[in-house]
């Protein structure tokens, strides 16, 4: 094969944009403190990461009281937790069994752990904890988002809570842990007839409430010991609803192979 000076010069090209493409960019303390995560993210929290891309945790992240731990407001944003945890300081818990959770300061409205703007569609978080915020462990103000492989505790407001009517797109929550929320795990209150979602092989158990929205389907999960309704205004197949104070189930279109206190439905 005969390969010219220009072609290896192409082929070094080539190979440099595709590094690139694929570059990460790490998130710990320090960097957070220093700011320059992302061009327009200044010193402090909230990390502004406002250019797509994929951003990696390499350590904790401790935010400081009623500020948001990460705000996403660019297309595209991948948030990989990588292990590690995003702790707003606070702590839940429950005084007595099957009590309301009550929440230990810090409170504030504004302290989320990571903020989603309506810019930010397309994101996808996971593999980590977001843990011990004032509001919503994750708020998207963007219905096309993915979670997965999370734990989302301790949290004064939802665990995760998707609340713009104006935006088309899909919902996806696989394969995590909600849990000790002052609010529902999930509550996806968009239109019904411009987005849905999908919760596959997750665990919402010892909320203030379980799974609730329009157009959700919940499979192959587990919903437990909420204080408040265990399903509302989901399809639901292949999942367990058990000892949710407020009843298992409200307005549940059943596809199938679900348990209500080990009773089909």
């Amino acid at each position: 094969m005969n390969i010219t000076r220009t072609s290896l010069i192409t082929l070094a090209a080539l190979a440099l944009t595709s590094g690139s493409a694929l570059a990460q960019v790490t998130i710990n303390q320090a960097k957070a403190l220093a700011g320059g995560v992302s061009p327009s993210d200044g010193p402090g929290f909230p990390v502004q990461l406002n250019v797509p891309g994929h951003y990696v945790l390499t350590g904790n992240l401790l935010v400081p009281f009623g500020q948001v731990g990460i705000q996403i407001g660019a297309p595209n944003v991948t948030l990989d937790l990588n292990g590690y945890q995003i702790h707003g300081g606070g702590e839940c818990t429950h005084e007595v069994l099957y009590n309301p959770v009550t929440c230990i300061q810090p409170y504030s409205p504004a302290s989320d752990g990571v903020h989603i703007t309506a810019t930010g569609a397309g994101a996808v978080v996971r593999n980590g904890s977001i843990v011990g915020f004032g509001s919503d462990g994750i708020l998207a103000g963007n219905a096309s988002s993915t979670f997965e492989k999370l734990r989302v505790a301790h949290n004064k407001g939802h665990g995760i809570y998707v609340g713009n009517t104006s935006v088309v797109g899909t919902l996806r929550v696989s394969d995590s842990l909600l849990e000790m929320n002052a609010d529902a795990a999930i509550s996806f209150q968009v239109s019904l007839n411009t987005v849905g979602g999908l919760v596959e092989r997750t665990r919402a158990s010892h909320n203030n409430g379980g799974i609730a929205g329009p157009n959700l389907v919940v499979y192959d999960s587990v919903v437990r010991a909420n204080y408040g309704i265990g399903l509302a205004n989901v399809a639901a197949r292949g999942t367990s609803t058990q000892a949710n104070i407020g009843g298992n189930r409200s307005s549940v279109i059943s596809l199938g192979g679900n348990l209500d206190n080990y009773t089909p439905f």
